[in-house]
């Protein structure tokens, strides 16, 4: 079995060439036999072992990540509540003692009360 490729001469014009796709004394059936051998070979006795210890370690993740969801992330001891914040002043006006959403308003200069932008018309004197 060949590929046919053509080369371009100056003198004769196009030549075919043969290039092999199997080696000789190789057949297409030959080289899938050998392929499928790998494949079709006996399991290995270890491999059922290590199969059930992957399995119980996968289990287990999903144990862990369902009991996350359920509880939350104070499961990890993040349960100080005043090292969120950044600072412990809300009147300070900086960037950690604000919530995200009041910092965003903030930055983009949105009323509190409407939501859209501030202008002159919707300011209260």
């Amino acid at each position: 079995m060949s590929l046919p490729v053509k080369h371009a001469t100056r003198e004769t014009g196009p030549v075919s060439l043969s290039i092999p796709i199997v080696a000789p004394g190789h057949t297409p059936g030959t080289v899938t036999d050998k392929i499928s051998a790998v494949v079709l070979a006996k399991t290995p006795k270890w491999w059922f072992p290590a199969f059930a210890v992957a399995f119980a370690l996968l289990n287990l993740f999903f144990i862990a990540v369902g009991y996350l969801f359920l509880k939350g992330i104070g499961i990890w001891g993040i349960n100080i509540p005043i090292a969120w914040g950044g600072t412990s002043s809300i009147s300070s006006g900086g960037s950690g003692s604000a919530t995200p959403a009041r910092s965003f308003r903030r930055s983009c200069s949105c009323s509190a009360r409407n939501g859209g932008p501030r202008s002159t018309a919707s300011r209260r004197r």
